[in-house]
């Protein structure tokens, strides 16, 4: 897809989120995809749960360990959450540096979850990498989840915020017309 002048939309900060959103989901929920977007800064947290360096969600989310599978990202994040509360404070550590510590995990583990929650639950059952499980869906549904994805996304200025208008229209399109469910793997090809 490009718009404008031919400028690529893939690109662009929305491309790039678009591409990884259609692989990540295309190859079982791996994460790499979602790893590298956080490292560059491509998926951000709401702002009501705080600022956090692209390159500290990515360590954060690597320390996860989430390897693939949808449902890993909800057990390895909860138990993260869980675990947070057991930690404790390493050897010379003062009470103010493990406070500090552990709200710090706390905090970038809530935003990896405000960026990931909703995008996993807005997208349909898709088969896992082996091409088992999932039913037919439609592109509409596809769609939603990647609305979802990309609402993560920071604006922009110039070509990227015109790439994210452009794409919102494309996608609101496709979720108001393409409701007939077919094969995961034609939806896909519909969205790329």
């Amino acid at each position: 897809m490009t718009y404008a002048v031919g400028l690529p939309v893939a690109r662009t900060r929305t491309g790039r989120v678009v591409e990884a959103y259609l692989d990540w989901i295309e190859e079982g929920f791996q994460a790499s995809p979602v790893r590298r977007l956080l490292e560059a800064g491509d998926l951000r947290p709401p702002r009501s749960r705080g600022r956090h360096a692209p390159a500290a969600l990515a360590r954060r989310f690597r320390s996860l360990r989430v390897g693939w599978g949808r449902k890993r990202y909800r057990t390895q994040l909860r138990e993260a959450l869980a675990g947070v509360e057991r930690l404790e404070p390493r050897t010379r550590e003062s009470d103010d540096a493990f406070a500090r510590r552990r709200e710090r995990a706390r905090s970038e583990l809530e935003a990896l979850k405000s960026i990931l929650f909703p995008a996993l639950k807005a997208t349909p059952s898709v088969p896992d990498r082996m091409g088992e499980g999932g039913e037919p869906v439609s592109p509409a549904e596809v769609a939603r989840g990647l609305t979802a994805f990309l609402r993560r996304v920071p604006r922009g200025r110039g070509p990227d915020r015109s790439a994210r208008q452009e794409v919102g229209r494309i996608l609101e399109r496709i979720e108001t017309t393409l409701n007939r469910r077919t094969d995961f793997r034609s939806c896909v090809a519909i969205l790329r």
